[in-house]
């Protein structure tokens, strides 16, 4: 599979970063937002590959229980951007379209003469060794049963939903109790829920991003999923206004009080173009948060990557905030600082963000937590699997 390569843009240099990047995306990237469907058939003939060409070999148990609450109202669930997340905070807003039928599609047929040896996994604190899941925000041409399908068949031991998955399955008359079926069926865990919330335009959108992180929290709750993962703040924190940052922090109380009611948690992802975007604005926010909180409510997840976009050093920020850190990011590219939109994909040991000393770093702390691939594009199934690979070995190969 060929990846596609953007045109330079030449963009206006008094305009701010943030916005910069959001019109490179918009424009050096749009015909990867406009190539849906070739996008699905290129991930569903890595779905319906043999067995033995994708190397799946570990792959985990379900949740401990099938039964669950009814299906939550999902009318004002998240949505999110085709594109982006790999490389900026998004302005931009994707409705998944409407299913032409309400019978939930079957999983392909290949993946039920597999015969695999399927390892005992938990997401229990304590469990020995990390675990590794796929970000289904970058495969929004597939259903939820066809993410669920690929991940199973790439040996991976979970997957992080979008909310945009979940909210097309409702729409089908899919309940909780369905998806824990599915799960269970595909022997996936769901470490993490992603909705695209901010909390920083405006009140009254403050309060919307409130109510999808609580909708979210209940699908969480439903099917064993720990976290729910938010962005902080729709602009880098260095342009941010003070009123701006007390709406956050009041907005991400609220949250976290939306899903300490279901019992599961707030994550706020370390991303480029948010008010998490630094480690000085890491500790502004969790500090601001926390005037409020009990220490350590606000979880992190990490993702060194959107780090080292921003000329930042993804390591100290990792050592810092360890304590925070309960999730991680995997992805990326070879990388154009001068023009993000020629910057190309690659699995996740030959990139330029040095995730070699992430994992050593991660395996040395003792981390057991999951770690989830996040690309986007035409590629995302081949890069997960590539990446995964290489982790596996890099791991089997080296010690602290």
């Amino acid at each position: 599979m060929r990846s596609r390569t953007a045109p330079a843009l030449t963009l206006d240099p008094s305009l701010p970063r943030s916005k910069r990047c959001t019109v490179r995306m918009k424009r050096g990237w749009s015909k990867l937002c406009e190539a849906r469907k070739p996008q699905a058939d290129c991930q569903r003939r890595l779905i319906d590959a043999p067995p033995d060409t994708l190397g799946a070999s570990d792959t985990p148990t379900a949740p401990d229980t099938l039964d669950a609450p009814g299906s939550p109202n999902t009318q004002d669930v998240a949505r999110a951007p085709d594109t982006q997340d790999a490389l900026c905070a998004p302005d931009m807003q994707d409705t998944p379209s409407t299913p032409d039928t309400l019978d939930t599609p079957g999983v392909p047929g290949t993946l039920d003469m597999l015969d695999v040896t399927i390892p005992q996994t938990s997401l229990a604190p304590g469990s020995n060794g990390m675990k590794f899941s796929l970000c289904s925000t970058g495969l929004k041409s597939l259903t939820l049963e066809e993410v669920l399908a690929a991940c199973e068949r790439l040996g991976l031991h979970g997957v992080e939903l979008w909310i945009g998955h979940l909210e097309e399955y409702a729409q089908r008359g899919g309940t909780p109790a369905d998806l824990c079926r599915l799960l269970a069926r595909h022997r996936l865990a769901v470490p993490a829920i992603s909705g695209y919330t901010y909390f920083s335009r405006s009140d009254s959108e403050s309060g919307r991003d409130v109510t999808r992180i609580s909708q979210a929290a209940r699908w969480a709750a439903a099917v064993g999923c720990p976290r729910i993962r938010t962005f902080a703040g729709h602009l880098a924190s260095r342009e941010a206004s003070g009123e701006q940052w007390s709406r956050a922090a009041t907005g991400l109380g609220k949250a976290l009080n939306a899903c300490h009611e279901q019992g599961v948690k707030l994550a706020v992802e370390i991303h480029n173009g948010t008010f998490a975007d630094t480690a000085d604005s890491l500790a502004a926010l969790l500090g601001q948060v926390g005037q409020t909180r009990q220490p350590g409510e606000l979880e992190l997840i990490y993702d060194g990557f959107n780090l080292f976009v921003d000329r930042l050093e993804p390591l100290p920020v990792l050592k810092r905030f360890y304590g925070s850190i309960t999730h991680v990011h995997f992805k990326d590219y070879r990388w154009n600082h001068e023009d993000w939109a020629l910057s190309r994909p690659v699995p996740v040991l030959q990139g330029d963000a040095d995730h070699r000393s992430i994992l050593k770093e991660l395996r040395a702390r003792g981390y057991d937590g999951f770690i989830s691939f996040e690309y986007f594009g035409e590629d995302v199934l081949e890069l997960t699997r590539q990446s995964y690979a290489e982790v596996r070995d890099y791991l089997s190969r080296t010690t602290t």
